[in-house]
């Protein structure tokens, strides 16, 4: 795992903020590249450069919580306070980036849908307009796919925490009964039945540890139940877009029924037009056959007349 705590270190000590994760093309996500513009020769040049921005993110969001994945299992075996403190806020910084980025992400798609519907005005039932929204719904894929992942991760790193603390209770209070045992895990006043088992005494030394450790690992667990809960809300906010994409692949899909019947009327048009000019032809055809016989009566009647003059 890369020393992200460091990076985050130096940069308090400069007085600056923490670096802003960027894509994989080196361009803020939130702001796009400030040298993609739209050509006359391909208008869609500006939107590709977004969804490519997006994907770098996204790949960035899933480095970082292999990070965090990495960073919680060596919380879980630290062995000594220092250690565990210095895990616990490396896995606080690469949090924090990953909320900080996965909030850009979310703002962009955002931002894409809404640009999708002003082109779809535009530009109805165009083969651009099916494409950005083909786009859209793969970005929004891959980001669900990626913080489902993370949701998983983090419930499955709560469960952990949750069972050191049992054991860390257990080994104070070896008698403790399964309420007691919940009442610690959970944090409901588990604290005080821990700290009535702290008594002077050859293991004091060893009960106290395991009291700081608990309420570390609780503390480290209401940042997770915050992060899932987060979460949640993330995927509340997808939900409601791709409910948005929805009405407009449906709008599309109208516009495309339309475009094809409009076709098939000109298509039925343009049969009954063949038709009429076939009878027209025939028509000139008769027309013509007509006056060249009569032109030929008269000829040979002329012809007959003059040797009789």
């Amino acid at each position: 795992m890369r020393d992200r705590l460091s990076e985050l270190k130096k940069a308090s000590n400069a007085g600056d903020k923490p670096p802003q994760i960027q894509s994989s093309a080196n361009v803020d996500v939130e702001k796009g590249n400030p040298d993609a513009q739209p050509t006359a020769a391909n208008p869609m040049n500006a939107f590709f450069d977004e969804v490519s921005n997006v994907r770098g993110a996204i790949n960035t969001i899933k480095r970082l919580i292999q990070d965090v994945e990495e960073a919680h299992g060596k919380a879980l075996t630290a062995v000594s306070e220092e250690q565990g403190a210095d895990h616990a806020q490396a896995i606080d910084a690469l949090m924090d980036q990953i909320n900080m980025q996965s909030g850009a992400i979310r703002k962009k798609l955002k931002d894409i849908e809404a640009g999708n519907k002003a082109f779809e005005k535009d530009h109805a039932g165009s083969s651009d307009s099916r494409i950005r929204i083909s786009q859209h719904a793969v970005l929004m894929k891959k980001f669900t796919d990626v913080m489902t992942e993370f949701s998983d991760m983090q419930t499955k790193y709560k469960g952990k925490y949750k069972q050191r603390l049992q054991k860390q209770f257990l080994i104070v209070k070896p008698d403790a009964s399964p309420e007691e045992v919940e009442k610690v895990v959970s944090g409901e006043g588990g604290a005080s039945i821990f700290a009535q088992q702290i008594m002077p005494g050859a293991q004091y030394m060893e009960a106290r540890k395991a009291l700081e450790d608990i309420q570390e690992r609780h503390q480290d667990i209401l940042k997770i139940e915050k992060s899932i809960l987060e979460l949640q809300q993330l995927f509340v906010d997808m939900s409601v877009l791709v409910a948005q994409q929805g009405e407009l692949l449906n709008q599309i899909d109208s516009n495309v029924t339309k475009a094809v019947e409009y076709t098939e009327a000109g298509v039925e048009e343009m049969k009954e037009a063949v038709k009429i000019q076939k009878k027209s032809r025939k028509r000139m055809c008769i027309l013509i056959a007509c006056l060249v016989i009569l032109a030929v009566c008269i000829g040979v009647g002329v012809g007959v007349a003059r040797p009789f003059r």
